[in-house]
């Protein structure tokens, strides 16, 4: 029988799962295969499920993208469904494959594909789980709301990356016996530090990641550059890696404030891990997030964070024990936590340290199947 209140299976844990996943069917509808951090979840999911027996197969909005090749490497199948412009044709063209699949679980990977999950899942008779996989008030808002908030109110489980994220859920009216806290995983075999290196030059190497959008405020992290005392911001190299929208406004701002010489874009980047050794700490300055898995990655990396209290960015950093938090509002602050860590060497290696500490101990893949295995005995009863 399903419990009352919300499952969420203790971290770290190595028992054996729940529900048993050899010859357990799942299908994963995703929105897009592209480089975010949800399609990188996905990736894990895929990776563990298979390695448990299960029998899996991806339907996607889109095609062609980074991560498709990859899962049709490892033999589970790909299937475009989003050339039907409208909505209702879509949604026959998902329901077709479904029942050509014929999982016990359809599994939504984006917030806005849960409308489309919640709807299958009602016309096949199939189990579902959706997806909370930002701030849930963004995931509810924009052109679609009204059709994402009754999607919330009406998929009978949803996996929710934060603690944050699923007590707006309830706040906004899902119950909370629906709700899974299904946490963010990263692979700490590819993602780990660096060798010892003493660098002779004396500077301090910053990096800043994400799609340049107006959420992630980039700009936010230039003015707190900008405002460090001359002899401090000379000793900082700053690169931010990924591309979007704002990258021109984002340069410019860079020329306004003086820091052609402290910051330099390097644009989309396929393959991070290597990236993250060659820096010192990571910022991350949005105003709004979910469970970023760039903070997970640098954490691995052994980086210290400095970051914005924001989503469930204070849920993975230890404020003064893994890295530094403000308030997204308070740029003085953020300033000063920045000052701070550029300063104190000795600081960031014990931050780092310690992040990577955490990293292996309650996000590593390891813990990813017996929470799969809880998700789904929670969708199946």
């Amino acid at each position: 029988m399903r419990k009352s209140g919300v499952y969420s299976p203790q971290l770290g844990e190595r028992n054996t799962v729940s529900t048993n996943l050899d010859g357990l069917r799942i299908s994963f509808l995703a929105g897009s295969l592209g480089q975010g951090g949800a399609e990188r979840q996905l990736m894990h999911m895929l990776r563990a499920l298979q390695s448990r027996g299960s029998i899996l197969s991806v339907l996607s909005l889109t095609q062609g993208e980074f991560w498709e090749s990859q899962i049709e490497a490892m033999g589970v199948p790909v299937t475009w469904v989003g050339q039907p412009s409208a909505q209702p044709l879509r949604l026959h063209r998902i329901v077709s494959e479904l029942l050509r699949h014929k999982p016990d679980v359809v599994q939504s990977c984006h917030c806005f594909t849960n409308a489309y999950v919640a709807a299958a899942a009602r016309l096949t008779g199939i189990r579902e789980v959706g997806a909370i996989r930002s701030d849930t008030r963004q995931t509810v808002s924009g052109r679609f709301a009204a059709i994402r908030m009754w999607s919330l109110r009406h998929l009978r489980s949803i996996a929710v990356n934060s603690r944050a994220s699923l007590q707006t859920a309830i706040e906004y009216g899902v119950r909370p016996n629906r709700l899974f806290h299904l946490p963010n995983v990263v692979d700490t075999g590819q993602f780990f530090p660096s060798r010892p290196v003493i660098s002779n030059d004396g500077l301090v190497r910053l990096l800043a990641v994400g799609r340049l959008t107006p959420e992630k405020r980039f700009d936010r992290l230039l003015r707190a550059l900008a405002t460090l005392p001359p002899d401090v911001r000379a000793t900082v190299r700053a690169s931010i890696a990924g591309d979007g929208p704002m990258r021109s406004l984002l340069e410019q701002q860079v020329l306004q404030l003086g820091l052609h010489d402290s910051v330099r874009f390097l644009g989309p980047q396929a393959e991070m891990a290597p990236i993250y050794r060659e820096f010192d700490l990571l910022a991350l300055t949005s105003d709004s997030e979910g469970s970023p898995n760039v903070v997970l990655e640098a954490m691995a990396s052994g980086l210290p964070v400095l970051g914005t209290r924001t989503g469930g960015v204070a849920e993975l950093v230890d404020h003064g024990v893994t890295g530094l938090l403000a308030r997204p509002s308070d740029e003085a602050a953020l300033a000063v936590a920045l000052e701070t860590l550029i300063r104190d060497s000795g600081l960031r290696q014990r931050m780092g340290a310690r992040a990577r500490d955490r990293a292996l101990l309650t996000y590593s893949q390891a813990s990813l199947p017996r929470s799969l295995g809880n998700l789904y005995e929670m969708a199946l009863t």
